[in-house]
C-alpha cells in the first residue's frame, strides 16, 4: 500500500487509485452545481415555491373565467390574492371598469329607446335586440361568452350607423356624400387605432376582447350622434329653436315621487324621450328627468360649455351657481363630504353627496366633475387627476370645476346620465 502523507483523504485516495475515479468525479461536480444553485436561490430570497405559487394562482384565475364560474365581479376577491402589489393600480381600473361597464353599455343614448311593455317589442327589431343583448351581459357569465355578447353589441351599433349613413348620402350631394366617405374612411381608422389603444391596458389578458369591444361600440354611437346632429343642423335655415334659461328652482318642484303629468305641466314637452328618460334642452343646461313607475326617480342638471346655473341655491348648501363652482365650495359648505370615483372607458368623475334637511326628512343631492375623454358635444369642461394608489384627489379641490348636479336616486353611485349635449 502506498504511503499516506498528511494532504491525504483515505477515501479520496482509495476512489482516485481505483477504476472508478472518473464517476466520483462526476457525482462530486453535480454536487457542487446543486450546492451552488440552493446558495444562490438563498441569497437571493427568491424560493423557487413562490414562482410556482404564482403560476398555479394565474392558472386556477383562468381556468375560472373560462368555466363561467367567475365574472369580473369575482375579480375585486382576487385582486389581493393573484396579482400583487406591483400591479394594485391595473387592479383598481379593472375594478372600477366592471362596477360601470353595465351602465355604459345600457346607456345607447338615443338610439335604443326602451319600453317597458313587452307587447311594444319586435324580436326582429334593433331596439329588441340590443335591450336583450345588455341584460344578458350584465348576467354571470363566462368570459368568453361577455367577449361574445360585447361583439355583438358593437356589430348593432355598426349596423345602425351602416343605415344613418345611407340615409344621408341619400339626401345629400355628390360632392357632400365624396366628402362623407372621405371623412369616414379616415375615421374607421381612427376607431380602431382608439379602441386598441383603450384596451392596451389589458394587452395578454381574457378581458382585452370585451374591453375593446366595449370601446368599439361607444365610439361607433358616439359617431352616429354627431352625424344626427349635423344632419339636423343643416335644415336650420327653416327650423328656429330659440332655447329658454332653466328655471332656477326646478330642483324645487322637479323631486322624488312627482308624477309624469306634473313634470309636463310645469316644464312642457320634452324635446326628447329616451325609455323612461326625459330630456329638456335649455340655453344654459341639459335636465334629464328619469321616470320609474311613472313617476320621478332621479333628476340631473348638466351644465352647458361658457354658461351658469343659479339653481344650486335651491339646494340650501351653497349660492355659488355651476361655471363657478368648485369641489372646494362644496368641502368649505359642508367639511362632512367624502370625496368619491368613478371611472370608465370612455369617462372618469370625482363626485360627492351631501344631505340636506333635518335627520328622516333630508334631500340627498349630487354634485360631480364629469371628464369625457372624447365627444361631449356642449357639456362644461373640467379636469382632475386620481392617485390610483392612495386612491386620492391629487388635483386640488379648487382646481375642479364641478359641472352637473342631481337628486341622484337610490344606490350610493352617481347618477347614470346621458352627458352627450346637442
Amino acid at each position: 500500500m502506498p504511503q499516506q502523507n498528511w494532504l491525504s483523504i483515505p477515501f479520496l485516495d482509495v476512489v482516485t487509485q481505483s477504476n472508478w475515479w472518473w464517476v466520483a468525479a462526476g457525482i462530486g461536480y453535480a454536487v457542487l452545481r446543486v450546492a451552488e444553485y440552493i446558495g444562490k436561490r438563498l441569497i437571493e430570497g427568491k424560493p423557487e415555491a413562490e414562482h410556482v405559487d404564482h403560476l398555479m394562482r394565474w392558472a386556477d384565475l383562468q381556468k375560472k373565467l373560462d368555466d363561467g364560474k367567475m365574472n369580473l365581479d369575482d375579480l375585486k376577491k382576487l385582486r389581493m390574492q393573484a396579482l400583487g402589489k406591483k400591479i394594485e393600480g391595473a387592479a383598481v381600473v379593472a375594478e372600477q371598469y366592471a362596477s360601470t361597464a353595465n351602465r355604459l353599455l345600457t346607456k345607447a343614448g338615443e338610439l335604443f329607446p326602451r319600453s317597458e311593455k313587452s307587447g311594444d317589442r319586435n324580436e326582429n327589431s334593433s331596439e329588441w335586440r340590443s335591450d336583450f343583448l345588455r341584460k344578458k351581459i350584465s348576467n354571470s357569465m363566462s368570459q368568453q361568452e361577455m367577449n361574445a355578447v360585447s361583439w355583438e353589441l358593437f356589430l348593432d351599433a355598426n349596423r345602425e350607423l351602416s343605415n344613418l349613413m345611407l340615409q344621408i348620402k341619400a339626401e345629400a350631394s355628390k360632392e357632400e356624400v365624396k366628402a362623407l366617405l372621405t371623412a369616414h374612411e379616415f375615421w374607421l381608422k381612427f376607431r380602431e387605432a382608439e379602441a386598441s389603444r383603450e384596451a392596451s391596458v389589458w394587452e395578454g389578458g381574457s378581458i382585452r376582447p370585451l374591453m375593446f369591444n366595449s370601446a368599439m361600440e361607444a365610439i361607433t354611437r358616439e359617431r352616429i350622434a354627431q352625424l344626427r346632429w349635423r344632419n339636423k343642423n343643416e335644415v336650420s335655415e327653416i327650423i328656429k329653436i330659440n332655447r329658454r334659461k332653466t328655471p332656477v328652482n326646478i330642483i324645487e318642484h322637479i323631486i322624488v315621487g312627482v308624477p309624469r303629468e306634473r313634470v309636463e305641466q310645469l316644464l312642457g314637452v320634452p324635446y326628447l324621450i329616451v325609455g323612461d328618460c326625459m330630456y329638456y334642452n335649455y340655453e344654459d343646461t341639459q335636465v334629464e328627468v328619469r321616470l320609474r313607475s311613472g313617476v320621478v326617480e332621479a333628476v340631473t342638471i348638466a351644465l352647458c360649455h361658457g354658461h351658469k346655473f343659479f339653481g344650486t341655491s335651491s339646494t340650501g348648501l351653497t349660492d355659488i351657481p355651476l361655471g363657478q363652482l368648485t369641489l372646494a365650495d362644496l368641502l368649505k359648505a359642508d367639511p362632512g363630504l367624502s370625496i368619491q370615483y368613478n371611472f370608465s372607458v370612455r369617462t372618469k368623475e370625482v363626485f360627492v353627496r351631501p344631505r340636506i334637511g333635518p335627520p328622516g326628512a333630508w334631500t340627498e343631492y349630487c354634485f360631480g366633475a364629469l371628464v369625457v375623454f372624447s365627444g361631449a358635444g356642449r357639456l362644461q369642461e373640467t379636469d382632475f387627476e386620481w392617485n390610483h394608489a392612495t386612491e386620492s384627489l391629487s388635483t386640488h379641490p379648487r382646481d375642479v370645476l364641478i359641472n352637473y348636479m342631481a337628486i341622484p336616486g337610490p344606490g350610493d353611485g352617481p347618477p347614470a346620465f346621458a352627458w352627450f349635449i346637442n
